[in-house]
């Protein structure tokens, strides 16, 4: 199993809970010099593999439920060097999927790593359930809007019942606008505390589309500025690293960039 497994979980789709999971690894590999696995347990409605510009995938988390491939099978490197489980595109593939061994396949799979970003589904079903419980913590994504954090505060319930802490709550998609609710707002609402908030940015969906993670897309945008700080936040110290590093760095990796 990995040092640290960390729920990525939202109240409602929409939220950018696949991309701040992406993102996420990939800035606590590159930047941070971690082991990273992130690992699609959304099985129903998998994006996590489109995200990272893996379309077609033999061995899938979902697979590998069904007892047709071995859990190693289905760790993909992506050309940054972050691993990467996803899931299965093809809703066939999906039905009657049983996920009760998904603690088990998320604990081989991560087998050494520092960190396991487990991309969970959306809200309360079976799926989020049983990602929860193999994690050691949950990091709730919520845009800045009153019925996405009353949303935390009902997935919060479940956190409760399986004794899994959270993290803390990340605003994400953050505008500015005088109708959003603030960090105070958000903490006094839930009682869990505001650890990141990230810029709305048009590249991140410009980043989806190509399959490459905004952090390497676009390194020196809002938006990956603000992910890196919520990386250093979860490491639990201050960064030395410097962000001409970070640049040099990507472009090293990616000299057509």
């Amino acid at each position: 199993m990995a040092e640290e497994t960390i729920a990525i979980l939202s109240g409602k789709g929409g939220v950018g809970k696949t991309s701040i999971s992406a993102n996420l690894g990939s800035i606590l590999s590159h930047v941070f010099d971690k082991e990273v696995v992130i690992i699609d347990t959304d099985v129903t409605t998998s994006h996590l593999g489109v995200h990272m510009g893996f379309h077609y995938n033999p061995a899938t988390i979902t697979s590998v439920l069904q007892g047709e491939h071995d859990p190693e099978e289905s760790v993909y490197e992506h050309e940054t060097g972050v691993k990467v489980v996803p899931g299965a595109l093809n809703y066939d593939e999906v039905k009657e999927v049983d996920v009760y061994n998904i603690g088990e396949i998320i604990d081989t799979v991560a087998e050494g790593a520092d960190y396991a970003i487990l991309d969970c589904s959306p809200g309360l079903d079976r799926e989020a359930s049983a990602a929860l419980r193999a994690s050691d913590q949950a990091l709730y994504i919520a845009r800045p809007s009153f019925t996405s954090v009353i949303d935390v505060v009902r997935t919060d319930s479940l956190l409760e019942d399986l004794e899994t802490p959270a993290m803390g709550v990340v605003l994400n998609m953050v505008r500015g606008k005088k109708h959003e609710i603030g960090h105070d707002e958000v903490e006094s609402f839930t009682g869990i505390d505001v650890i990141g908030s990230i810029p709305y940015d048009d590249a991140m969906e410009e980043s989806a589309a190509q399959g490459t993670p905004l952090a390497i897309y676009e390194p020196d945008s809002p938006a990956s500025r603000a992910i890196e700080d919520l990386a250093v936040e979860i490491i639990g110290g201050e960064s030395e690293k410097k962000r001409s590093g970070l640049v040099r760095k990507i472009r090293e990796l990616f000299p057509r960039l």
